[in-house]
């Protein structure tokens, strides 16, 4: 009998081993340190990118192998503790297991229809997985004999759908060493629980940190080009926050009705509350609007040139910041309004922000402000820009725009 429990614990180890792997190549892969490892990458039928791109690869946020690392890991104590209590304690435990065991191994055939129907290619360690279970099933098959091939799944469904009360008022008929044990269960049930689900996060942090490095190095052997700054004053000024000698200098291209702009634009903001000595960030128009840039032929985003314009015109009465901000929050734009209706919201800021409208419509009537987005353009097209939001840290060009990239470059004070 002990040798059962053995194999169910050596087999619950591999999987508890294999499914902590996956959520490791899961979140390196959606985070873009690495691609899949050479054993994920079999072939072209074979391979675990495929998995993971797929809407089947997270359940409630969490990767699937996530709810597999906890099962395993359960699996694997519980067939250690239960060995030396007595066949009443075993038997219902056994039954437990043993239905978890099929429900697992039903999840495991469903996931395989879904790989070879939808996704189209087979997950190397997805296949590991899916044997351990079927392993694990046929170990918990001979498990305490006497419960019967069929019966222990009837015996396990009504331990499973008994068991909150059978926690709740179930310690009066049992002994002390019962209750110690079903405590100590318990308790290690959520400890693990509370590990699986906090492993993404860990090798998450694991990953950005890595990925930082690396990015901190490529940015590093880039090649640096001069971008004069004009503090100005003066109507064509470039408008800068932080102090003009900070050892870390920003230049943002972006456009006002670019989405990853518009969430970009608060990663800044949180940087340089963050780090208001060390950072300066220097903010340059590309607008993706065919009304002032020459090379957007097609209808794109219609009210981009106007968002830019208008905050420049609110900028030669002194609230470039507080404009930037209002535009950069306008709830027309994030949930796509008509442009009509986005134009006159953009408008509606003169309002809000107290400008002067004689001198904003004056502003705008003249096209200063346009001559001067137009030669930013220039300037980003020049400098081979490939969409916005792009960005240059004391004059190269970096690519990675996550949040532990930026501070770790920030806070490391490279040139």
């Amino acid at each position: 009998m002990k040798l059962f429990y053995r194999l169910l614990s050596f087999f619950s180890l591999i999987g508890a081993g294999l499914s902590a792997f996956s959520v490791y190549e899961h979140i390196l892969y959606v985070i873009g340190e690495q691609e899949v490892s050479a054993f994920c990458d079999v072939s072209e039928t074979i391979h675990c990118a495929g998995a993971i791109e797929s809407d089947w690869s997270v359940l409630f946020g969490f990767p699937i192998g996530t709810y597999g690392l906890w099962y395993y890991l359960t699996f694997f104590v519980l067939s250690i503790l239960v060995v030396s209590r007595e066949q009443v304690v075993r038997e219902k435990i056994a039954s437990a297991l043993a239905f978890c065991s099929l429900v697992s191994l039903l999840v495991s055939v469903f996931l395989f229809y879904i790989s070879k129907t939808e996704i189209g290619s087979l997950c190397p360690i997805c296949l590991s997985l899916y044997t351990v279970s079927l392993l694990v099933f046929l170990v918990l098959l001979f498990v305490e004999p006497q419960l019967g091939k069929v019966g222990r799944y009837r015996t396990g469904l009504k331990e499973l759908v008994l068991l909150p009360f059978t926690l709740v008022g179930g310690w009066k008929t049992r002994t002390n060493e019962e209750n110690a044990f079903f405590r100590t269960t318990i308790l290690l049930v959520l400890v693990f629980a509370g590990v699986s689900y906090a492993f993404p996060s860990i090798v998450s942090s694991y990953g950005m940190s890595k990925r930082a490095e690396s990015s901190e190095k490529e940015w590093k052997a880039g090649s640096e080009v001069a971008l004069s700054h004009d503090p100005g004053p003066g109507p064509m000024q470039d408008y800068l926050k932080g102090p003009l000698d900070a050892p870390v200098k920003f230049v943002e291209f972006f456009d006002f009705e670019c989405p990853a702009c518009r969430d970009f634009y608060f990663v800044l903001e949180e940087l340089h509350k963050r780090y208001p000595q060390r950072l300066s960030i220097s903010y340059r128009n590309y607008p993706l609007d065919k009304a002032c840039n020459p090379g957007i032929v097609h209808d794109f985003h219609l009210n981009a040139c106007i968002a830019a314009e208008f905050t420049r015109c609110a900028g030669e009465q002194g609230k470039y910041f507080e404009a930037m901000t209002y535009v950069m929050t306008l709830a027309e734009i994030d949930e796509d309004e008509m442009p009509s209706v986005i134009r006159t919201a953009i408008m509606k800021g003169s309002d809000v922000l107290s400008l002067d409208s004689e001198v904003m419509n004056e502003c705008l009537a003249s096209d200063r402000q346009i001559e001067k987005i137009q030669k930013e353009i220039a300037l980003g097209d020049s400098l081979g820009l490939r969409g916005t939001p792009s960005l240059w840290v004391n004059g190269k060009l970096l690519e990675d725009l996550s949040f532990p990239t930026l501070q770790k470059i920030i806070e490391s004070g490279s040139e």
